[in-house]
């Protein structure tokens, strides 16, 4: 008999054995004259013995579906969190390379952000969340990943001169292109600017980053963006911002409940996304002289068919 077999048998009999009580009650209590109360007794005893039947049963099957995927290390449903950008810029080129050492796995992508993230891996919804190191947590286990970094992208006839880094103090009197106060980019760079006790020249605020590179490209302004996002699409020149020569960036991690086993191929999607996002993110990266910058010019120009 298998094990499921089995479960289901012995959920049945404690199912049974519930009911059984349940009559031995009544009857007891016809006898006694005190049918009433004896009746509402023995629903409490039996409703309590059912709960702790599916108890049981709950307990069993969880136990048969580790021992199942554990046999079938290289098969299964992986549910991953990530915000909008990481699913854009690094897990979009990052699935197929997966599915060729997995093809038997099926990876479900869930939009989510830091704080909800938690809440997804706590209830078991989510396998792994991608998301800015927000310090250490008891219940959490994770893999540091590529830090995010904050830049500066604006249209090359600015002219920043051949420097990879620009300090937050020299942005001051340019135009700047902000992402709304909720990113953590956005945290960044405010921070920062108190520190520095600058006020930034905010000329335009928006909730989608390439409305921002947009913008940029047109020449209105400079973009404060983060490095997770993509601008090899566009004719950016690229900085890093930075506060008394320290560049501003926050760590990125890949999170999991350590409660909970960790499959095989889930324990190598993590280790193979560390070494892709350190593919992707050269793709944002400070410009380096001009040959850099037509390089990128010629990019650009490819990816969009000219």
């Amino acid at each position: 008999m298998s094990l499921r077999a089995w479960l289901a048998t012995r959920f049945s009999m404690l199912l049974f054995g519930a009911m059984v009580v349940f009559v031995i009650a009544i009857y007891l209590a016809r006898q006694a004259g005190a049918y009433g109360e004896a009746v509402t007794l023995a629903q409490e005893r039996a409703s309590v013995f059912t709960l702790r039947a599916r108890e049981e049963q709950g307990r069993q099957v969880a136990t048969e579906e580790r021992a199942e995927l554990l046999r079938r290390g290289d098969s299964g449903v992986l549910k991953v969190a990530a915000s909008p950008q990481m699913i854009e810029s690094v897990l979009s080129t990052f699935l197929p390379r997966y599915a060729v050492r997995f093809p038997n796995v099926q990876v479900r992508l869930i939009e989510a952000l830091g704080p909800a993230q938690v809440t997804l891996l706590e209830r078991g919804e989510v396998h792994m969340g991608i998301r800015h190191d927000q310090g250490v947590d008891p219940r959490l286990a994770s893999l540091p990943l590529q830090p995010d970094e904050v830049l500066a992208a604006c249209a090359p006839s600015l002219h920043f001169g051949a420097a990879e880094t620009i300090d937050i103090r020299s942005l001051a009197s340019y135009p700047l292109l902000l992402l709304e106060a909720g990113y953590s980019v956005r945290v960044q760079f405010n921070a920062a600017c108190r520190l520095a006790n600058v006020k930034p020249n905010i000329l335009f605020e928006s909730r989608a980053p390439h409305t921002l590179l947009a913008l940029a490209e047109a020449r209105h302004g400079v973009a404060i963006i983060p490095s997770l996002l993509r601008t090899d699409r566009y004719e950016l020149s690229i900085l890093r911002v930075a506060h008394r020569g320290k560049p501003l960036r926050e760590g990125l991690v890949v999170q999991w409940d350590s409660r909970r086993p960790i499959l095989p191929y889930a324990a190598n999607f993590r280790e193979a996304l560390a070494e892709h996002m350190r593919e992707v993110f050269s793709m944002t990266q400070p410009s380096k002289g001009k040959r850099a910058l037509a390089r990128k010019q010629v990019a650009v120009a490819r990816a969009r068919g000219q």
